[in-house]
């Protein structure tokens, strides 16, 4: 008899589930089965506002360095002060939405592609 396969709460496993986004703080995948689709949860961890700015820096920089930009050519795309950029990769400063909704759009992504697992606290918090 054939052994059953355990899916994994996550986008690595095995039947490539759609992730749903953020359903009630939890990161939510829509898994395949014969017998129909169901979901599954993870906890997605809250981190600092420090964490987050740091994530998503490296998470910029992979990106740019990906397409082979400078600092400055990204600066130019976004019509920003190089520095902006440089603090935004050096986990110094948060993107405001707007500056995620132009990072999206010129490198061509979702905004949940470019944010993925990050999760900013919200103020006050």
């Amino acid at each position: 008899m054939p052994r059953k396969r355990e899916h994994k709460a996550s986008a690595k496993c095995w039947c490539s589930p759609a992730d749903m986004g953020i359903i009630g703080g939890l990161r939510t995948y829509r898994h395949h089965e014969k017998a129909g689709d169901f979901l599954l949860s993870e906890q997605v961890k809250i981190m600092t506002q420090e964490e987050a700015k740091e994530a998503f820096g490296i998470k910029l920089k992979a990106l740019r360095e990906e397409k082979d930009w400078t600092q400055k050519h990204l600066a130019n795309l976004l019509e920003v002060n190089t520095h902006h950029v440089y603090l935004l990769e050096a986990g110094r400063a948060a993107p405001s939405l707007g500056m995620a909704q132009a990072l999206a759009q010129v490198f061509g992504v979702s905004m949940d592609e470019l944010l993925e697992d990050l999760r900013f606290p919200r103020r006050g918090a």
